[in-house]
């Protein structure tokens, strides 16, 4: 699946207001100075990673779950950006409240933590899923690293029996014990690629100024 990557809709008309802190950047922006790219990457950015849970999707038959893979962009608890009474209540909205910010979004349907290397099942490639591992490498990517970084992933390692051999279904002790241990490596892996990039970012932004 493909990540969101959006700013909030009146971010213009919030930073032309003297008294915001992007008044200076909205002036460079208004005099030319800067294009609407270069002033958009001024305004704080907040990533999400994550996975079904995060997206508002639940898993049910094939056509189902590829149906609701394909739309629920732009709707879940972390963006919505619809326009309807009953829209979602969701954390870009409550921080659009605040200041006016850009949303990107990198959650995948089925995620899992995993390392580098592992090939996902036919389902999930079908889907487009993209694990933790992929998801914070396209986030390094991305030519602006976000000021906030929201993780919500996991809970598809713990459904550990369709990885567990039948042999072992009666003492799943030592599985299950292997299983944790590749969930902490895993996860503090890709947690020290995020740590790293996080150091050299303010260094970045130092140089780009």
């Amino acid at each position: 699946m493909k990540s969101a990557r959006v700013a909030s809709s009146n971010f213009a008309e919030r930073i032309a207001d003297p008294a915001s802190q992007f008044h200076p950047d909205y002036l460079a922006y208004r005099n030319r100075e800067i294009t609407k790219r270069e002033l958009i990457a001024r305004l704080p950015h907040v990533a999400l990673l994550g996975d079904s849970v995060c997206m508002d999707i639940h898993i049910s038959s094939p056509w189902s779950t590829f149906w609701r893979a394909r739309t629920c962009r732009g709707s879940n608890w972390f963006l919505d950006t619809g326009s309807s009474p009953s829209r979602i209540r969701s954390v870009s909205t409550r921080l659009e409240e605040i200041t006016p910010f850009v949303a990107m979004e990198y959650a995948g349907i089925g995620a899992l933590v995993d390392h580098e290397g592992v090939r996902s099942n036919f389902f999930r490639r079908i889907l487009g899923t993209r694990n933790f591992c992929g998801q914070i490498t396209q986030l390094l990517r991305a030519p602006h690293f976000p000021n906030l970084i929201l993780i919500s992933i996991g809970h598809n390692n713990v459904d550990w029996a369709w990885r567990c051999p039948p042999d072992e279904f009666n003492e799943p002790e030592v599985h299950l014990n292997d299983q944790c241990q590749q969930f902490r490596q895993n996860y503090a892996r890709e947690l020290r690629r995020l740590k790293l990039r996080a150091r050299a970012a303010p260094l970045a932004r130092t140089r780009a100024n």
